[in-house]
């Protein structure tokens, strides 16, 4: 009884400390796109935008290279970013960002051409992802 009890507290703290440093790669892929520029300008549109006070923008991991079911994030080799213009009555989706874990790159995907371009975001950022995240 001793040692099945001692495993299942072992494995609660494995699966425990596995879900934090899943969330922590996802907080820090947010931090990066939340701080580049196309964001930001994004941002300030809003703010300036009189009628738009009851839009928001959101965010939403839906691929990345650690693959997640209970979130239903699937695996990709990079993170695969949507912003959304949240509206009461329906959503919006903006843009598509790619992030890079590998070469610390952020990419936009321009809807038209279907090609990726590189955007910035503040460099110290990416210092805060861990190893287990690329």
């Amino acid at each position: 009884m001793v040692k099945w009890l001692f495993f299942v507290f072992v494995n609660f703290i494995v699966n425990f400390s596995n879900a934090q440093n899943l969330e922590n790669c996802y907080d820090v892929v947010y931090d990066l796109v939340h701080d580049s520029d196309y964001f930001q300008s994004k941002v300030k549109d809003l703010q300036n935008n009189k009628l738009a006070k009851d839009v928001r923008l959101a965010l939403l991991i839906d691929a990345a290279p650690i693959e997640n079911k209970e979130m239903e994030i699937s695996y990709y080799e990079n993170y695969s970013i949507i912003l959304y213009e949240s509206h009461p009555d329906h959503f919006v989706n903006l843009a598509q960002f790619y992030f890079d874990p590998k070469k610390g790159k952020l990419y936009l995907q321009n809807k038209e051409t279907n090609r990726l371009r590189e955007t910035k975001y503040p460099k110290r950022k990416f210092s805060n992802l861990p190893d287990s995240c690329k």
